[in-house]
């Protein structure tokens, strides 16, 4: 899938599954040992990120202009998992000509909506978001249904692993919306170490 950034989108979304074998040539193993593992401080967080991209409407035409604004109010508990619950907006450009519905302008351009979130988190820098909304306003003609979806990967980095950026699939019901690359900060208060056990 080409994340509907132009019309045809040939490809498709498919959940696969997969097997792997592994062989190590190396008779060597890392030796790591868990008692230098420190229990987990949780800790909370509130993200706020602009996500950009394009998307194609129909074929051979041109593609519009889409954005995202989001905050999200995340807990970490583990090393591993975070969760929460955010607020996202969604400019698409075009939409006061397509959108024929007696709504303002302001709901013709902006959809948005709630959503649930749970992240994977690979390191202390790198994660997995995925995130499973409602929208509260919505516009058909923009190819927005009741629900929404996204998945994509993040990275935190400066100082303090405060700023971010990344790349996400924004899904509407199982169907490509648009690529949202993403840049945001983020409020945390994480006072745990993070060190290397091998």
């Amino acid at each position: 899938s080409n994340g509907k950034i132009v019309l045809p989108n040939k490809g498709i979304n498919l959940i696969p599954i997969t097997t792997r074998i592994e062989y190590s040539f190396s008779d060597k193993k890392p030796e790591i040992d868990k008692s230098k593992i420190q229990k987990f401080i949780p800790f909370n967080m509130l993200n706020v990120f602009y996500g950009f991209g394009v998307k194609g409407f129909k074929v051979d035409k041109p593609v519009y202009f889409k954005s995202t604004l989001s905050v999200n109010a995340i807990r970490q508990p583990k090393y591993k998992i975070r969760y929460g619950l955010g607020f996202d907006m969604f400019y698409t450009a075009g939409s006061l000509d397509r959108v024929t519905s007696d709504k303002s302008d302001f709901n013709k351009l902006f959809s948005y909506g709630i959503t649930s979130i749970f992240e994977w988190v690979i390191t202390h820098r790198l994660y997995i978001p995925v995130n499973f909304g409602v929208y509260l306003n919505k516009n058909e003609e923009n190819y927005e249904t009741r629900f929404f979806q996204r998945l994509g990967m993040r990275y935190l980095f400066g100082k303090h692993n405060k700023m971010l950026v990344g790349v996400s699939l924004k899904i509407t019901e199982f169907h490509a919306d648009f690529v949202e690359w993403t840049v945001g900060y983020t409020f945390k208060n994480d006072k745990n170490e993070y060190k290397l056990l091998y």
